[in-house]
């Protein structure tokens, strides 16, 4: 790529956005910010979630910032573990003759981007639970042969089809939580629904996160349950 954008981060464009909504001499009534995303569009969301140094200062401003992950194939992990199968509900370091990269960025806190470079796995964890976000993922999101599932062996790493990536996701924050440890993460899996942008934000928590809509006024949006444990 060449030109004035060459070599911007898409995570700097994100911040160059949020402040731009945020400025109260330009947008004055702004209350709420929701940065929301499917598929791929939610991996750069959970990693700006992640990453971003900007949250606090919004939300300081009197700005209420959320962020919504939906159906995405793969997750940033803060340590080296990663789910083991065959249940994915215990964790431990995977197999580098498996996968050499597989603790590298995007999957892991190796080989960190630029933007957010310098960064210690745990001290972003124990920021980002206080961050407002909620997971969504499809019930039927179950396909490990998906035409645009992540096959890399670091997003194979995080288990076989989105649905078990993001169940053990789950599990994994509540592992690396000390006792006390407050989150303000929620997360929900669709009824019915697989790999399916508006089926899975017209579903009763999917219009909740992104447009506020009560659940009792969405009967015909896919019911939510909570994630299996």
């Amino acid at each position: 790529v060449s030109g004035a954008g060459a070599g911007v981060s898409s995570l700097q464009v994100l911040d160059d956005l949020l402040a731009y909504v945020t400025d109260r001499q330009r947008l004055p009534m702004v209350r709420k910010v929701i940065v929301a995303g499917h598929s791929g569009g939610a991996q750069i969301v959970h990693r700006y979630a992640v990453l971003n140094n900007v949250d606090e200062k919004v939300r300081a401003s009197g700005i209420d910032l959320r962020y919504v992950v939906a159906n995405p194939s793969s997750y940033l992990y803060f340590t080296p573990d990663r789910p083991v199968a065959p249940d994915y509900r215990r964790f431990a370091p995977y197999s580098t003759a498996t996968c050499a990269d597989y603790d590298k960025y995007r999957y892991g806190m190796r080989d960190m981007v630029a933007y957010a470079r310098g960064t210690d796995g745990m001290t972003l964890y124990r920021r980002y639970m206080q961050r407002q976000v909620t997971y969504m993922v499809g019930s039927e999101d179950n396909d490990p042969n998906h035409r645009v599932l992540d096959k890399a062996c670091g997003a194979e790493a995080e288990g076989p089809t989105r649905l078990q990536r993001a169940r053990a996701y789950w599990r994994y924050e509540q592992v690396l939580a000390p006792p006390g440890q407050a989150s303000a993460h929620r997360a929900f899996e669709v009824v019915g629904v697989g790999h399916d942008q508006a089926r899975m934000f017209g579903s009763q928590c999917g219009a909740q996160a992104v447009f506020g809509m009560d659940p009792a006024a969405n009967g015909k949006g896919a019911a939510c349950r909570a994630p299996q444990q």
